[in-house]
């Protein structure tokens, strides 16, 4: 055990904060004008595209954003450290009156002052069980955001939370669908050629952590880490189909997971695409999701978030009863909101594709069942809505 894991440092490290937060708290009154957002240590997520949207609506002139990061930026966005032994962050966190995240709450092991409000917006309701799961913040949210009733009941049975806890206002990285992408399309054209292929794929799968030995932070445990294709051969029985038939299939990854020596090859049609890819081309996550024709997925939020886009989703459930079994899957109905082809196999996945491209959309109507059970809104009006329930527009 390091030093830094022993538990007289955790509680000098606590100590410090708190006081540290403590004297800033006593010295500093709260900054009306001030917010911090926080994702996963870069500009990313939901918190950014609700910072996008809030300057878009101009509220950068009236107040002054800050961004909790990891490493340096050289971007124009002013930022803190996102760590606790900065005096400097725990000034800013002492005198905030807005503090939104969506993936690591830095509050966490210190007591905000009661004027100060912190806002959780959260990062996707799929389909994996919460079984477990505990949130261990010191400072709980004010606001707990959701897109819809089944978007809530999934979130708050996930944090074990009630579901009067959480605010339908939708998800701002959803916002990205309705702007202009005329611009993220022409790079993706430029870097991938899409024009030249009949439709674009892509498949997201569900990165399987648990304390199963079957399915661990290591992925599946066979060649490629993938469900349904399990062996660098059925990599190259994917390529040849995705070849004959002309289209580009498109596979994001966890990033542990694109590690893997079966994604070192090249395909003629597989793409593996990496975050460091997005990044070079600054393009976000959810900028890039609505210039694909297809989804491919299984237990992960991309399928519900995908459903605002009104597209075929084709849903690989080979692993379902094992992956209930250890990480645990809810709704127990959850079947009924996955509205598209259950696929098993190899054949029924090209056949769920061959339909897709002969203009086979056999599941229009279920989709849009399962939408209005999960997106109260379909109008990219998020950050307005969070804007107005957090008083700033």
């Amino acid at each position: 055990m390091s030093i830094k894991d022993s538990f007289v440092f955790r509680k000098m490290y606590r100590a410090y904060t708190n006081a540290l937060f403590g004297i800033c708290k006593a010295l500093f009154p709260v900054d009306e004008k001030l917010i911090i957002f926080e994702s996963e240590g870069d500009f990313c997520d939901n918190a950014y595209a609700l910072y996008k949207g809030l300057m878009d609506l101009g509220l950068d002139k009236e107040y002054r954003f800050v961004w909790a990061v990891d490493g340096d930026y050289d971007n124009g966005i002013e930022t803190i450290k996102k760590s606790l032994r900065s005096p400097r962050t725990l000034y800013f966190l002492a005198r905030a009156k807005h503090f939104i995240y969506d993936h690591n709450n830095m509050y966490a092991p210190i007591k905000k002052r009661p004027q100060q409000v912190i806002s959780y917006l959260g990062h996707g309701a799929g389909f994996k069980s919460g079984k477990g799961a505990v949130e261990g913040v010191v400072s709980e949210p004010d606001f707990r955001l959701s897109s819809g009733r089944m978007s809530t009941a999934v979130l708050a049975h996930h944090w074990g939370v009630p579901d009067e806890l959480y605010t339908s206002v939708g998800t701002p990285r959803l916002d990205w669908y309705y702007s202009d992408l005329s611009g993220v399309r022409k790079k993706l054209e430029d870097s991938y050629h899409y024009s030249e292929y009949r439709k674009i794929g892509l498949w997201m799968p569900t990165f399987r952590k648990s304390d199963s030995a079957a399915i661990s932070d290591d992925s599946l445990k066979n060649e490629t880490g993938l469900p349904l294709l399990t062996t660098n051969e059925s990599l190259d029985r994917l390529n040849a189909f995705l070849k004959e038939s002309n289209v580009l299939m498109i596979l994001k990854l966890h990033h542990l997971q694109a590690e893997l020596p079966s994604f070192s090859r090249k395909f003629s049609n597989l793409l593996i695409l990496h975050d460091e890819d997005l990044k070079n081309l600054d393009i976000q996550l959810y900028q890039f999701v609505p210039t694909t024709d297809f989804l491919i997925t299984d237990y992960s939020s991309i399928s519900v978030d995908y459903l605002l886009l009104d597209r075929p989703i084709i849903y690989t459930l080979d692993d379902y009863e094992e992956y209930n079994k250890t990480r645990g899957i809810w709704p127990e109905n959850a079947l009924d909101y996955m509205p598209g082809d259950h696929v098993f196999t190899e054949d029924q996945l090209y056949t769920a594709v061959e339909n897709i491209l002969n203009g086979n959309d056999f599941h229009k109507e279920d989709r849009k069942r399962v939408k209005k059970e999960f997106h109260d809104f379909d109008d990219g009006d998020s950050a307005k809505r969070i804007a107005v329930l957090l008083k700033i527009h």
